[in-house]
């Protein structure tokens, strides 16, 4: 599931620099795109499981996509 913060990364940005289109070695979309998938496909079936579980992924999801879009 989705844990507390712990280390103090909830809602951080890559640096710049991981991201510049000019530079080869820059993350890519679409593996950014990936790994958000993936993070939040492994918490989806624990948190369905839960008595309330719709309604928690739906807050999950509210909490941590603020101001995405």
């Amino acid at each position: 599931m989705f844990d507390d913060d712990l280390l103090g990364i909830d809602g951080r940005s890559l640096d710049s620099v991981c991201r510049n289109p000019e530079d080869p070695h820059r993350v890519s979309d679409e593996l950014l795109r990936w790994h958000f998938r993936q993070s939040v496909f492994a918490n989806m079936n624990e948190i369905y499981k839960e008595p309330s579980g719709k309604e928690r992924f739906e807050l999950e999801l509210s909490a941590r996509l603020h101001g995405v879009g």
